[in-house]
């Protein structure tokens, strides 16, 4: 039997789970040991037979215990294929489950597939976790789901990310603000140049946006992209004053 789940992973991610369950439905046999491989190639689920199969590859395979029921169900790590498939997604051409000794007629491996519409609790079904991969800082594939990053009373060891242009930050405004007042905002290179600012009357400078702010929580997503000096993997720091003169900062790497 072919299965192949279309789902594109992309490699950023690290695969921390990937749990194929596939529903018993009529196995018979005590010897029924069987194995889930790699296909190495395209096929059509229309033309595939026992004399037309598509290439397969024993390197990541699977080995599945033999069954105690007639109905067993089972769940298998499919881990290594989607960490080979992550780094090359076209190479993604699903799995074969395949008996490990199909000389012997008499064992059987059945579960329910994909098209199983009267009893869809039953169909192949993949629980996945994953997380992403730390290699300078956690970039996120999606840019949406970007932490807000807390600005700090100074600058340390700590950075955010800037990506796709935008730096998300975050910070708590603890007195009253006049709703005519703009933070002020001064964005500078690794060297101490101001390349942006915007101050407390919205008056902007280098392309900075204008950002009023309120009382308790505040959230921004704050682009950088188009302002003149901001590059490539290079880290500036933001500067974020309030009315009354608080000063907090945020270390960015901006990644386009």
């Amino acid at each position: 039997s072919y299965m192949k789940f279309n789902l594109w992973m992309d490699d950023a991610l690290a695969v921390n789970k990937a749990d194929l369950t596939i529903s018993g439905w009529s196995h018979t046999g005590s010897s029924n040991e069987s194995r889930i491989i790699e296909v190495t190639e395209d096929w059509n689920e229309n033309l595939v037979t026992w004399n037309a199969s598509p290439t397969t590859s024993s390197t990541i395979n699977e080995l599945v215990s033999s069954t105690i029921s007639t109905n067993q169900n089972k769940t298998l790590n499919t881990i290594p294929f989607w960490n080979d498939w992550k780094s090359n997604n076209a190479n993604n051409h699903g799995i074969r489950f395949e008996l490990q000794n199909f000389s012997n007629s008499a064992n059987k491996r059945q579960f329910y597939h994909s098209p199983a519409s009267w009893t869809t609790s039953k169909r192949p079904s993949i629980e996945f976790k994953v997380s992403l991969i730390d290699e300078d800082f956690p970039l996120l594939c999606n840019p949406d789901l970007m932490p807000f990053m807390p600005l700090r009373k100074s600058i340390d060891g700590g950075y955010g990310a800037a990506v796709n242009g935008d730096i998300k930050f975050s910070f708590k405004e603890l007195y009253q603000v006049d709703t005519s007042e703009y933070l002020t905002i001064n964005l500078y290179d690794e060297s101490n140049d101001l390349l942006a600012s915007c101050d407390a009357s919205g008056v902007t400078t280098g392309g900075m946006t204008a950002l009023k702010y309120d009382y308790d929580d505040n959230r921004f997503t704050l682009n950088v992209g188009s302002i003149s000096g901001v590059n490539q993997d290079e880290y500036y720091i933001l500067e974020v004053i309030n009315s009354k003169g608080d000063k907090k900062y945020l270390k960015f790497l901006f990644k386009n």
